[in-house]
């Protein structure tokens, strides 16, 4: 019986993964400093007890935003939104009359901060 040796040679070039480069080094890092930051954070929140249930829900957004002032930000939006600059507004919770509301566009300024623990209407 005879034997055949056949002789394969393969050779592989590309890419591989390695953290030898100075960007993956400068990645690692940055992924770091973001994990030690998220730990920081969940470990402040347990010991705080600092949580908020407000405006978890569709509906409860939905009846905030119906109980605020409408805003010249918002013109034209009633049917439909024809411009994606629409949904680039800043909106922020205020307080106005001590009752919380949606304010929309360049009218940040007016209404006060909401204090955390404070019952409003």
């Amino acid at each position: 019986m005879r034997v055949f040796r056949i002789l394969i040679r393969t050779s592989v070039h590309g890419y591989a993964y390695s953290s030898g480069g100075p960007t993956q080094l400068a990645a690692i890092a940055v992924l770091i400093v973001y994990c030690l930051l998220a730990v920081f954070h969940i470990v402040n929140s347990l010991r705080s007890g600092l949580t908020s249930e407000a405006w978890d829900t569709a509906p409860e957004l939905t009846i905030l935003a119906l109980n605020s002032e409408k805003s010249d930000a918002m013109y034209n939006t009633g049917a439909g939104i024809q411009s994606i600059r629409t949904m680039e507004q800043r909106v922020v919770v205020r307080s106005k009359n001590d009752c919380l509301e949606l304010i929309t566009g360049n009218a940040s300024g007016s209404g006060e901060v909401v204090k955390p623990g404070r019952l409003y209407h």
